[in-house]
């Protein structure tokens, strides 16, 4: 009779623990274990490359953190992601650091809330931000907002995802001129110090975007090394890292050689990097080596595809040096590994424009209207530069008028 029971007992249990599995994987990791940045191995560490990607990501992870975010960017994202998350009922707190490496200050406040009145934030939310020892602190519909910046960042922040946008440190350079490895350091040291506590880590990286530099492509790779093997930073830059910081120190200050030395030395380390791919392609391009620039850009986007990029700004260096026969071959190598891309596309068409246009002004119509021909058949061109072409082709005369 016993074992008749054992076994009911058996037969019942399974069921539950199995469902309680299904309950606890459907929660996600609404029990994740907080992490102290900079003090030990980080927590779930991702990286997105677009803002559908950074929501989605932050949808996910922000209920194991009770809606509570730390973002390190420019104010880009209030509108386009911070205000939709909390919409959604998704963001519930938000600290906010801006790219200054001093303390918030009356007249930044007022550059906020027009940026904010821009973001369609009231005028009641606004009117209730205040400056308190360098930081902003208010409310926009009721959720409770702070804007800081690095050395403002208060101390024990609790259990939050914390997102950084790789681009952050691109405005602090700019502002204080420093190397951009010393400023990512002084982030995972600030992080220490403060005992910034997460249950996920996001790195939002800006390579794809237009504006950010492919030189700083490097910035998702070390932060990765930095947030999830903190001890190897902590009294300055291990081994590995210590040829690319001194190429990085040597590229800053336009010791051209040296940095491409160390460069060098870096990547025969198995590193493979190729934001380091584009920088050596650049000092080769002020040389005007076009082959050795692309060599150098061809192991980068066979690497990663986002510095297909590096081809546009190439031909657009040279052609802006009269180097007319080297930019179109540059900018065609790269339509030869992406046929039609868009950007590449677009400019071969708007230099064969640009030298018609040229052609045109000295004189010469039948090499003007070759040139508009060669930009109307370029496959992928925006429509309009290749609709201007098409009537610069048919009429170039009335185009001179």
């Amino acid at each position: 009779m016993s074992n008749i029971r054992r076994r009911k007992r058996i037969k019942t249990f399974f069921p539950v623990l199995f469902s309680c599995l299904l309950w606890i994987g459907s929660t996600g990791n609404a029990f994740a274990k907080p992490f102290l940045l900079g003090r030990e191995s980080a927590a779930p560490l991702w990286t997105t490359r677009s803002l559908l990607e950074t929501h989605d990501r932050l949808a996910a992870d922000l209920p194991a953190a009770g809606g509570k975010l730390l973002i390190l960017s420019r104010t880009d994202f209030i509108s386009s992601l911070l205000l939709p998350l909390k919409e959604e009922g998704l963001l519930k707190n938000c600290i906010l650091v801006l790219p200054f490496d001093n303390v918030l200050t009356q007249a930044r406040l007022v550059t906020l809330l027009a940026t904010l009145k821009q973001d369609g934030v009231g005028e009641s939310d606004r009117a209730g931000f205040t400056l308190d020892n360098g930081t902003f602190h208010g409310k926009i519909g009721g959720m409770p907002v702070t804007f800081t910046t690095l050395p403002g960042i208060p101390d024990k922040v609790d259990l939050r995802v914390v997102a950084i946008e790789s681009a952050f440190f691109q405005d602090m350079q700019n502002a204080i001129k420093n190397p951009m490895t010393v400023l990512a350091r002084k982030l995972l040291l600030t992080f220490r110090d403060r005992q910034v506590e997460t249950s996920s880590l996001l790195l939002l990286d800006a390579v794809g975007r237009s504006d950010y530099p492919l030189e700083l492509g490097y910035l998702e790779g070390l932060y990765r090394e930095m947030l999830t093997d903190p001890d190897r930073f902590a009294t300055g830059f291990p081994p590995k890292w210590g040829d690319f910081v001194a190429a990085e120190l040597a590229y800053f200050f336009s010791q051209y050689p040296e940095a491409f030395e160390h460069y060098k030395k870096f990547l025969e380390q198995g590193q493979n990097d190729p934001s380091t791919c584009i920088k050596i392609a650049m000092m080769a391009i002020r040389d005007l080596d076009v082959p050795f620039a692309l060599q150098w850009v061809n192991r980068a986007v066979s690497t990663d595809p986002l510095y297909r990029r590096a081809y546009a700004e190439i031909a657009e260096y040279l052609f802006g040096k009269n180097m007319f026969d080297q930019a179109e071959r540059v900018i065609l190598a790269g339509l030869a590994k992406y046929p039609k891309d868009p950007l590449l596309a677009t400019g071969l068409a708007t230099f064969y424009v640009a030298r018609g246009e040229a052609a045109l002004e000295s004189g010469d119509t039948e090499s003007a209207k070759d040139h508009f021909m060669a930009a109307a058949e370029v496959g992928g061109a925006d429509r309009e530069i290749v609709e201007k072409a098409r009537k610069l082709m048919n009429s170039p005369s009335k185009a001179k008028d």
